[in-house]
C-alpha cells in the first residue's frame, strides 16, 4: 500500500512539472514575513537584490524605518540602519547603483549612499526645493535621476556632485499624488504625476517623455499623455514599450486597475485593458517579464497576487500567492528579478486591522522568462536531505538525480560564505545520489559548531536548507 502511495505521489509531481513545463505557471518557493523593529505597523515598499543579498527599506508606525540586508541564503538580516522621513517612507525611494551600492531618500529630501557590505554612509546630498519637495529616485549606469513631488529634478553621479538641476512643468500638478520617474537611458525620461484635473474627481494622472540635453541642465518634451479621474500611475519601460498603470475611479468612485501599452518615441496607446472588475484588484507595481509585463498587488479582501500580460495584451495567467500561516492578509509592493526568480516585497497583517497591524513580507516565486521556459522552481522536499542531523563529525547529504544536467552541492554558513563545495559542476546519472561533508573547509580547516545550509542546483532546479553541526 506505502508502495502504491508513493508511487502515486510520484506520479503527481510529475504531472505537474509537466504542466509548468508547458504554460509557464508560477510556483511559489519561499515565502517568509520579518519582524525590524518589534512595532505594530511594518511594511516593505522598496526592494533592490545584489549578487548574495537583498535590501529592503521597511517603514513603521513613527513614518519612519529601516534599511535592512538581508542574505539570500539563510533569509536572515544582516545590518540594519535607521531612516528618516517627514513624509512616510514611498515606493521608489531605494535603488542599487551601477557599482554594486545603495543608494536612497532620507529625510524626505536628504540622497544617501551607503556602503552594501556594511551600510555606512559613503555621501549624503541635501535636495532642497522651494518649496521643499519629497523626492523618488531611479538609478542608471552613471547617474542617480532625483524626481520631485513639485517638478524638480536633479541629476547626481555616482559620487554624488549634483551634474543638472531643473524643472519640469507639469500642468495641475499637485503633490498629494505619486510622482516617479524611469529612465529609457541617461537623458530619456519618463516621468509619472498626479495632478487636480478631472471629470468627477479632480484627480488626475500625466505620464510626459523628457529629453535632457548633455549638459542635464535643460530639456525637450516629446510627448504627454493625461488620464482624467485615474490616480496612483506607475509605469515600466520595457524593450523599448512603455507600459502604463493606473487606477481609474468611476462616478461613485468605485477603483478599477488599467494596464496600457505605449509606444516609447510617440506615445501612442497600442492597447488598454482593464485587470480585472471595479474593486477586485489593488496593484501596486509593475515589473517586465521578457516581452511580457507582470502587474502585482493584493485580489481584494487579503491575498497577493501577480498577473501577467503578453506583448499583445492578453492575461497569460493570474497568480494568487499563498499567505503565510497565520495570517489575514498580504500585499506586494515591489519587485525585482534574481536571476529566474521573482522576488517580491510587501506586508503580511497579523490581525483583522489589516493595515495597522502588519509585518515586512518576501517571496519568492518560480515563473516565466521571454523564452517561455520555466525558472527554477525548487526541488520537491523529498528530493533533498541530510542525516544524521544535527550532526557530530560527518554528515551525508542525499538528493535524487532527475537528469544528467550538471549538479553542485556546496556548504555556507549564515554569513552566506561558501564553506566547502562538495561536487562541482558534475555530470551525474538519474538516481539517488549521496556525499559526505567531513565538517572541513576546502581548505582542510576543521569548522566551528553551528548553524551550516547545504545547497543544490541542477540544471533549472535549487534547493537549500539547514544542517546543525554539533561538538
Amino acid at each position: 500500500m506505502r508502495t502504491r502511495n508513493s508511487l502515486l505521489v510520484i506520479l503527481w509531481i510529475a504531472i505537474v512539472a509537466s504542466l509548468v513545463a508547458q504554460n509557464g505557471a508560477p510556483q511559489l518557493i519561499w515565502s517568509q514575513v520579518f519582524n525590524f523593529s518589534n512595532e505594530d505597523l511594518q511594511t516593505c515598499k522598496n526592494l533592490v537584490a545584489n549578487e548574495t543579498d537583498y535590501f529592503v527599506l521597511s517603514t513603521n508606525s513613527h513614518m519612519s524605518g529601516s534599511l535592512v540586508q538581508i542574505n539570500k541564503l539563510t533569509r536572515q538580516a544582516g545590518w540594519q540602519r535607521h531612516v528618516s522621513y517627514n513624509a512616510g517612507i514611498r515606493p521608489n525611494q531605494l535603488s542599487l547603483c551601477s557599482d554594486g551600492n545603495l543608494v536612497f531618500v532620507d529625510s524626505a529630501f536628504v540622497v544617501t549612499k551607503a556602503a552594501a557590505e556594511t551600510g555606512e554612509t559613503m555621501w549624503q546630498r541635501s535636495l532642497y526645493g522651494s518649496p521643499m519637495q519629497v523626492w523618488t529616485i531611479f538609478t542608471t549606469a552613471n547617474n542617480i535621476i532625483c524626481r520631485g513631488d513639485r517638478g524638480g529634478l536633479v541629476v547626481l553621479n555616482n559620487s554624488g556632485q549634483i551634474i543638472g538641476q531643473l524643472e519640469v512643468t507639469v500642468p495641475y500638478l499637485t503633490p498629494m499624488g505619486n510622482h516617479n520617474v524611469v529612465a529609457g537611458n541617461q537623458q530619456e525620461l519618463y516621468l509619472m504625476d498626479g495632478c487636480l484635473d478631472g471629470s468627477y474627481w479632480n484627480a488626475a494622472v500625466r505620464i510626459t517623455k523628457i529629453l535632457l540635453d548633455e549638459n542635464f541642465n535643460s530639456y525637450q518634451q516629446i510627448w504627454q499623455i493625461r488620464c482624467q479621474d485615474e490616480v496612483f500611475p506607475k509605469v515600466s519601460f520595457n524593450n523599448d514599450w512603455v507600459y502604463f498603470k493606473s487606477t481609474v475611479l468611476d462616478t461613485l468612485g468605485n477603483p478599477t486597475m488599467r494596464l496600457r501599452r505605449l509606444n516609447a518615441d510617440s506615445g501612442q496607446i497600442i492597447w488598454t485593458n482593464d485587470i480585472g472588475a471595479p474593486n477586485e484588484y489593488d496593484i501596486s507595481g509593475l515589473i517586465p517579464n521578457g516581452d511580457n509585463i507582470i502587474a502585482y498587488g493584493i485580489h481584494y479582501p487579503a491575498d497577493p497576487v501577480i498577473i501577467n500580460y503578453n506583448a499583445d495584451g492578453v492575461q497569460t495567467w493570474s497568480y494568487v500567492v499563498l499567505r503565510p500561516t497565520g495570517f489575514q492578509a498580504a500585499i506586494y509592493y515591489d519587485a525585482v528579478w534574481d536571476d529566474n526568480t521573482l522576488v517580491l516585497s510587501g506586508m503580511a497583517s497579523y490581525s483583522s486591522q489589516i493595515w495597522s497591524h502588519c509585518r515586512p513580507l518576501l517571496s519568492a516565486v518560480a515563473t516565466t522568462v521571454a523564452n517561455n521556459d520555466p525558472t527554477t522552481p525548487a526541488i520537491p522536499d523529498t528530493e533533498l536531505s541530510c542525516y544524521p542531523n544535527p550532526f557530530r563529525g560527518s554528515i551525508t547529504v542525499k538528493f535524487s538525480q532527475i537528469d544528467n544536467s550538471p549538479t553542485t552541492v556546496s556548504i555556507y554558513n549564515t554569513r552566506g560564505q561558501l564553506i566547502r563545495t562538495l561536487i562541482n559542476s558534475q555530470k551525474l546519472s538519474p538516481g539517488e545520489h549521496s556525499f559526505t561533508w567531513d565538517g572541513k573547509t576546502d581548505s582542510g580547516q576543521l569548522t566551528a559548531a553551528g548553524i551550516y545550509f547545504y545547497k543544490m542546483t541542477s540544471g533549472r532546479f535549487s534547493s537549500t536548507k539547514k544542517m546543525i553541526m554539533m561538538k
